[in-house]
């Protein structure tokens, strides 16, 4: 198990630096009045690269979790308030270990939709990733290093 902790620390800074790219996107997009008809669109889809980005569990899960630990602090909530606060960062929590096990497989889905990359690199990746997850796992059942 010590093992995995780098990987997912990795995956949540991963995460946090997306989320800042995605608030300077937002901001360029603003400030320099960016059109929609200028951003390249992912094909069968209506979204451009940094809203699918946006879209990802892990990125959900943590703007989840800090919004719901952002409205507990309000002093003039009423029980049922720091408890749909506390439930919502629960459920914020969920999400981005949810986003954290599944997080290979969306890149890999949104290199492919908008980058047009031969599915057989992105899925020789994935493997790697399911492998080396895999003989982490296998390693903490027989707690010795395989």
């Amino acid at each position: 198990m010590k093992l995995i902790r780098h990987p997912v620390a990795a995956l949540v800074i991963f995460a946090l630096f997306v989320s800042l790219v995605i608030t300077a996107y937002d901001g360029i997009k603003v400030s320099y009045d960016l059109h929609e008809e200028y951003t390249q669109e992912i094909e069968g889809e209506d979204v451009n690269i940094m809203q699918a980005f946006k879209n990802l569990n892990i990125i959900e899960g943590l703007n989840q979790t800090t919004a719901g630990i952002s409205s507990i602090a309000t002093p003039t909530g009423s029980t049922f308030d720091i408890l749909g606060s506390l439930a919502s960062s629960a459920v914020g929590a969920l999400k981005t270990v949810t986003g954290l096990l599944t997080f290979p497989f969306e890149i890999g889905s949104i290199i492919l939709r908008y980058y047009g990359v031969p599915p057989i690199l992105v899925t020789g990746i994935n493997l790697i990733i399911v492998i080396y997850i895999g003989f982490i796992l296998l390693s903490a059942y027989l707690k010795s290093e395989v």
